[in-house]
């Protein structure tokens, strides 16, 4: 079991790196398969597939069930890193479904147990989780100022997703604040940098966001 989950959170990897959907729900089923034999750490992965995917939804997993546990299995096991990145996907999918409280809470308790040294991208992620959540209670200044982040922290480290995330991220915000002209020049940005990078698939969503 352990096996088969880390082959299937390689593949989950490679596929979001290289931003491409074909294959993502029928791998989430046989991931689903592996649920009920999977415990400890290997369980924590694959709930972490699941709490952090954000294009494919499956019945028999419900994303904020994953966040939850994944969250409660991680304070178990005492990685505070892991706990952080966990933190973050419950934040995410507690905005998507509405339940503000329980995503603010989640982003408080993953600022306060923040370390700088931690992975580039887990911080990226993180801080782009917190912005979002930021824009779902209307905070657009606080949502602003994470994404900011974002770009510095992905800029600093090379974390090319990071980049274009944020520069998205910073075009919503613009545009939240009735500032067009600024939003239009950041999405060009983000497009010439999907360009150079040749990820399409997020190039057509920028140039959307753009339109």
């Amino acid at each position: 079991v352990s096996q088969a989950v880390d082959l299937s959170g390689a593949l989950t990897m490679l596929r979001n790196l290289r931003v491409i959907g074909a294959g993502r729900h029928k791998r989430l089923k046989s991931a689903a398969q592996l649920l009920p034999q999977a415990q400890g750490a290997t369980r924590a992965k694959l709930l972490g597939l699941f709490a952090n995917t954000y294009v494919s939804t499956i019945q028999e997993v419900s994303r904020a069930d994953a966040a939850r546990e994944l969250v409660a299995l991680r304070r178990e096991l005492g990685d505070a890193e892991r706990l952080y990145e966990a933190l973050g996907a419950q934040a995410a999918v507690s905005a998507v479904v509405g339940d503000l409280p329980t995503a603010t809470l989640a982003v408080a308790e993953g600022r306060r147990i923040e370390r700088p040294d931690w992975t580039a991208r887990r911080r990226a992620q993180f801080a782009f989780q917190c912005g979002n959540v930021c824009k779902e209670l209307g905070d657009i200044a606080g949502c602003a100022q994470a994404m900011q982040d974002v770009l510095e922290i992905s800029l600093r480290a090379g974390f090319d997703q990071g980049v274009w995330m944020a520069q998205l991220g910073l075009a919503d915000t613009a545009l939240l604040t009735s500032d067009v002209p600024r939003a239009i020049d950041i999405c060009t940005q983000a497009m010439d940098t999907l360009h150079d990078l040749n990820i399409e698939c997020a190039w057509a969503q920028v140039a959307a966001e753009l339109g």
